[in-house]
């Protein structure tokens, strides 16, 4: 099976439902990525990204490129991290961002054709809103997404009503990302984005009862961790890294993980490590 296309933002552009953001630009594992149905790439350093593409045999035309930056100059940012290419698809407008004025800047580089859209990434919902509407005072589209932490253990904000009425009002949709905690839900010694030292340690413990459950249900704790932010309607995909392309079949086989396990199956086994309530 497959990664299934969603439709994302306002435009309800396609995407794949999991985008990658690859740790290396090895051919053989965009080639994977691509081959599986992914068609959304979020990178640090263009260039290279380009070039693996290239020499993989992927046309530009068959993946979305998305770029986060956190400087308020859109323009100089964006003309920093193009490095040759073409255009960005996505400007992901980073946490730095999220209450600073940017509605000029951002119209400068969508009226450049450097930028096709744009989105925002860890932003308190309050302030998708208010960018939102300044985008709109200029004629401007509304964030194609939201990146928003989302997982077995972080999912109050990203299913809460306030978000939900984003959706509706503005199209908004989210992007989930961290789906197991900076690694704590994987057995990773990496400082928690919970910012509460109760809650990190709950997390920490729990890392061998999630691959317990989650290969009870035949998955992995990874795909289990994924398919929390799956099963939302709102989610147009989950961000995930890859260093391998182990790491890509294992991503893709969350879709099989899904199908068998079902939605409320799901939701049922997560349920217990839901800490940051």
């Amino acid at each position: 099976m497959g990664v299934p296309l969603r439709p994302s933002g306002p435009s309800g552009t396609p995407v794949s439902a999991i985008a990658v953001a690859p740790r290396t630009a090895k051919p053989d594992l965009l080639r994977a990525a691509v081959d599986a149905g992914i068609t959304l790439f979020e990178v640090d350093d263009v260039a290279p990204f380009i070039d693996g593409m290239h020499r993989a045999g992927v046309a530009r035309d068959e993946y979305r490129l998305a770029v986060t930056v956190d400087a308020p100059d859109l323009v100089r940012a964006v003309d920093g991290v193009l490095d040759g290419a073409e255009r960005l698809d996505l400007l992901v407008l980073g946490p730095a961002l999220h209450d600073v004025d940017v509605a000029e800047p951002l119209a400068a580089v969508l009226a450049s054709g450097l930028v096709l859209q744009w989105a925002v990434a860890l932003w308190p919902a309050e302030d998708i809103h208010t960018a939102a509407g300044a985008a709109r005072a200029r004629g401007l589209p509304g964030p194609d997404f939201a990146r928003i932490r989302y997982g077995p253990s972080r999912r109050t904000v990203a299913e809460s009503d306030y978000l939900r009425s984003l959706g509706s009002a503005i199209g908004l949709t989210l992007q989930g990302c961290d789906t197991h905690d900076d690694g704590l839900l994987l057995g990773g010694q990496a400082a928690s984005i919970i910012e509460d030292e109760d809650v990190d340690d709950t997390v920490a413990a729990s890392a061998e009862l999630l691959d317990e459950v989650a290969a009870g249900l035949g998955g992995t704790a990874a795909q289990l961790a994924l398919a929390i932010p799956l099963c939302h309607p709102q989610v147009s995909s989950v961000l995930v890294h890859a260093a391998t392309r182990e790491h890509v079949d294992e991503a893709v086989g969350t879709f099989a993980f899904l199908e068998r396990v079902g939605v409320e199956g799901v939701r049922h086994a997560a349920h217990g490590f839901w800490f940051g309530r």
